[in-house]
């Protein structure tokens, strides 16, 4: 015979109705509880100085919660943001526990790349004597407000300078924008091309450093010619012809 049972839910009490019989049956009825999924999207890689907003969704409809798996990472308080302490990999986990009438969700986890704050377009240059060099400078994520790079020599050769570009001011408008920072080289009566380190700084940030190395345009005695028994005659820079087989400087 067909019994009617209407929809009821766990350790619930159905009613068995028969065409024929004429009475009631009662009985338990354990419904198992039901799977659950979880949807949570690929993070993009962020910049150290950025925080990120967490979302995901349970297919119960249940709150997700959120945990750092690894990485230089901290959740909120309240579970919506992340925040981070310096770069590398980091590993969100998302989970779902379950209650009476769902199971526990299998968790998901999502890596990304914390970047530094910024990129360089080089960490060494060569400047000139009595002339320039340059890098350049941009940030690696759209800042929550306007923020301030710091170029600043903190060692090497003090003919080596910053000539421009100190102070960079970059903001949500200008964030990916590539800033110029300008070294300069003071001309002096030496013969060695000096070296220095220079600084570049965000506050809050990793700061990186720059290697700048002189191109120096005094030159010394050419020993390679004078051992060849040649005599260097003609042109501007006549000690840049130091093979000791040129004997003339009129191309230099």
């Amino acid at each position: 015979d067909r019994l009617g049972i209407g929809g009821i839910g766990p350790d619930q009490t159905a009613a068995a109705v028969d065409d024929v019989y004429a009475g009631a049956v009662s009985g338990a009825l354990t419904v198992a509880n039901a799977d659950q999924a979880i949807d949570f999207s690929a993070v993009a890689d962020p910049a150290e100085f950025q925080t990120l907003a967490l979302a995901a969704t349970a297919s119960s409809g249940l709150p997700v919660a959120f945990a750092v798996g690894f990485g230089p990472a901290t959740i909120a308080a309240d579970g919506a943001s992340v925040s981070f302490a310096g770069t590398g990999r980091v590993s969100i986990v998302a989970s779902q526990t379950g209650d009476g009438n769902w199971n526990a969700a299998p968790v998901v986890a999502r890596e990304f790349e914390v970047l530094p704050a910024f990129t360089l377009s080089a960490d060494s240059i060569n400047v000139r004597e009595n002339g320039e060099g340059r890098f350049f400078v941009r940030l690696n994520g759209v800042p929550p407000s306007n923020m301030v790079v710091n170029v600043s020599r903190i060692g090497g050769d003090t003919d080596l300078r910053v000539k421009s570009g100190a102070t960079l001011a970059f903001g949500p408008a200008n964030w990916d924008w590539w800033q110029a920072i300008t070294l300069a080289a003071t001309n002096d009566d030496d013969k060695v091309g000096g070296t220095a380190i220079f600084r570049v700084a965000l506050p809050g940030s990793e700061p990186r450093m720059v290697s700048a190395k002189e191109l120096d345009d005094d030159f010394g005695e050419n020993l390679a010619a004078a051992t060849n028994g040649a005599t260097i005659s003609g042109g501007s820079n006549a000690g840049r012809a130091i093979d000791g087989i040129h004997a003339n400087a009129g191309n230099y």
